[in-house]
């Protein structure tokens, strides 16, 4: 039996056949949590992810969705966030100092000026 027949039992009129076509359906097959194509519980194409607790096809990448990938990205922003404070903490510090270097020469200037 293919998958759409057994779907199709599921909504029949007859409350007997329905409960049973979703026995066979939960006996023998999975649906990709991601996808959610249906597959036998036998393939090789579908695996039970422990850590999503639910079956995941060979096509779908359940990884983002864990975790530690969640934790370990976190920590790349955080980098990315506080590399980009301490630039722009330099930026500020160069300007504030190039603007008393000229503030300087400008009193120096005006105090030889005076001088002259």
């Amino acid at each position: 039996l293919c998958t759409a027949r057994i779907e199709a039992l599921e909504q029949h009129k007859s409350s007997a056949i329905a409960k049973r076509a979703g026995r066979i359906w939960a006996q023998h097959f999975v649906t990709c949590r991601i996808c959610n194509n249906s597959y036998s519980k036998h393939s090789p194409d579908v695996m039970w992810c422990p850590e999503c607790k639910c079956h995941v096809c060979g096509n779908c990448d359940c990884s983002v969705y864990h975790l530690s990938y969640q934790e370990e990205l976190w920590k790349e922003m955080s980098a990315k966030e506080a590399s980009a404070k301490r630039q722009q903490q330099e930026v500020k510090k160069n300007k504030k100092k190039k603007k008393r270097e000229r503030e300087k020469e400008r009193k120096k200037a005006a105090q030889q000026a005076l001088a002259a």
